[in-house]
């Protein structure tokens, strides 16, 4: 199958200097006839939009709530009732949690009881028994990887300490991002980054609802886990986790930033560098981007990224043995495109052509980036004609 760009909105001539961003939360969750986006308007203003399939129109954008700064980006999820939820807003602090008024409508929002401590960037499902599924970044003195679960009509459990940094003070990050097989299976990808540098990047997994985690061959996994434990598919410098999908036999596909896929096939993981399978191949210095991978149904794998400064979509037909490039949007001469974010599954909305999110911009001094605007576009791609 071929693609090519439907349409390009310009959401917002106001994003925040992270608008977009982080690609470990999903933004973008299509329900029926209608999608609906998610992203930061300056300072740290939460705000959605609508598509709706049927008239080709897009509703106002709608403001949730406000965050700390720029590092307040909200994840979007639904669930079985096809109500909306948004969790946003803290840079170390406490999460604002807010679900859809009505099914499939983003025009009007509840708010729910604020939870967690000293937290940062959500990634959040929702499972067949509608439990909601959070990983973030949090937790008291040094930031560790934390998972927690609010069943539904129940209460947030406790964290679980996934992963932690080895240093007693200083700056941690961990770049973690959640998915969900159809099968209720729950996969995490994640980075340590500490001191100024991510060293290892892996992968964990729950069978039992976050009871228990695993590597991918099910060997069972001592928590938290530690740049010193062997359990790892890779370790470098500079070394950062996009996001996570899974494909139709539930087995896992990490994206990374040097660009390439990481996937595990019930035996082993593999590398995939998606631009060395273009052809023409793809000068690996020139595609960038910290992204979030996408699947379909078909096992269509989905990749964003910039090349030379173009926002470029790559994507394959045949399980990542090679891929096509689409050209999405030229180079901006005087402001880069960032922040790329595509819809991907999160449990009770399943991806059949995934929209792109991105934002135009320049990165800002500090979290707040005052006095700066980006302009943030949604994209969305149909099938062409079948290449030749």
């Amino acid at each position: 199958m071929s693609l090519c760009v439907e349409s390009m909105k310009l959401l917002s001539e106001r994003g925040s200097t992270r608008a977009t961003r982080y690609a470990t939360a999903n933004k973008i969750v299509t329900i029926g006839d209608r999608t609906h986006v998610a992203w930061l308007d300056t300072i740290s203003q939460t705000m959605t939009a609508t598509f709706d399939h049927r008239s080709g129109a897009w509703s106002a954008p709608v403001k949730v709530g406000d965050g700390a700064d720029n590092h307040g980006g909200p994840a979007l999820t639904c669930d079985s009732g096809q109500h909306l939820h948004i969790i946003f807003g803290p840079h170390n602090g406490p999460f604002q949690h807010c679900r859809s008024a009505k099914p499939n409508d983003a025009s009007q929002w509840v708010r729910m009881p604020g939870f967690a401590k000293h937290a940062t960037y959500p990634s959040a499902v929702f499972d067949k028994s509608d439990t909601l599924h959070l990983i973030f970044r949090g937790g008291e003195g040094v930031k560790k990887l934390l998972y927690r679960k609010l069943p539904r009509d129940g209460e947030w459990s406790q964290a679980i300490v996934l992963a932690r940094a080895p240093i007693e003070s200083g700056y941690t990050h961990y770049h973690a991002a959640l998915t969900i097989t159809s099968e209720g299976a729950l996969h995490v990808s994640y980075d340590i980054y500490y001191n100024g540098a991510a060293k290892c990047a892996g992968h964990m997994m729950s069978r039992d609802g976050g009871g228990s985690w695993t590597l991918a061959d099910g060997s069972a996994l001592k928590l938290p886990v530690r740049p010193d434990a062997d359990v790892f598919f890779k370790r470098a410098e500079r070394l950062c986790t996009g996001g996570i999908v899974c494909d139709s036999k539930g087995r896992p596909w990490v994206s990374m930033n040097a660009p390439e896929f990481w996937h595990h096939d019930g035996r082993k993981w593999t590398c995939i560098r998606p631009g060395e399978r273009v052809a023409p191949p793809v000068d690996a210095a020139g595609l960038a981007g910290l992204v979030p991978p996408s699947i379909d149904p078909d096992d269509r794998l989905y990749y964003p990224a910039t090349l030379k400064g173009d926002v470029v979509l790559l994507y394959s037909d045949d399980m990542g043995e090679t891929f096509r490039m689409l050209k999405v949007l030229a180079k901006d001469e005087h402001l880069p495109h960032t922040g790329m974010n595509m819809e991907r599954p999160t449990g009770h909305h399943r991806v059949r052509v995934p929209w792109l999110l991105f934002s135009t911009g320049e990165k800002g001094p500090d979290c707040f980036g005052k006095g700066i605007y980006h302009k943030v576009h949604a994209v969305r791609f149909v099938a062409g004609k079948p290449a030749p």
